[in-house]
């Protein structure tokens, strides 16, 4: 991938959890501020890191990943399920035909049978 691909796939608007950011960028800086607002309530949770909350939020790529516990996990999971949802497709109804003759039962011959 060339630079100037790169420098374009950065500045395309990201949609993350209903909201739209310019880049990508401006999207972690949004999230990594609203973490630095969660951290006092999460820091009640066990498990919690040891570490400096700065270090803690330069680790972390919120809402997707955090180096504490995740305060956006229930809304990314509801989203993706809906999303998951939304997606499916209906199965594949069509006829099949079957016999010696159709081209589909020729399509995996035996390697040592001699088809001539």
């Amino acid at each position: 991938m060339d630079q100037g691909s790169l420098f374009e796939k950065e500045n395309k608007p990201v949609e993350c959890l209903g909201m739209t950011f310019k880049n990508d960028d401006e999207r972690r800086e949004y999230f990594r501020n609203e973490l630095r607002k969660k951290l006092p309530d999460l820091k009640d949770i066990e498990g919690f890191p040891i570490g400096d909350d700065e270090d803690i939020i330069e680790l972390s790529d919120p809402p997707y990943y955090t180096a504490c516990p995740n305060p956006w996990v229930k809304s990314i999971s509801k989203l993706w399920k809906n999303e998951k949802i939304n997606r499916q497709k209906a199965p594949y109804t069509a006829d099949v035909s079957e016999g010696k003759r159709e081209p589909i039962y020729n399509v995996h011959t035996y390697h040592t049978m001699d088809v001539s």
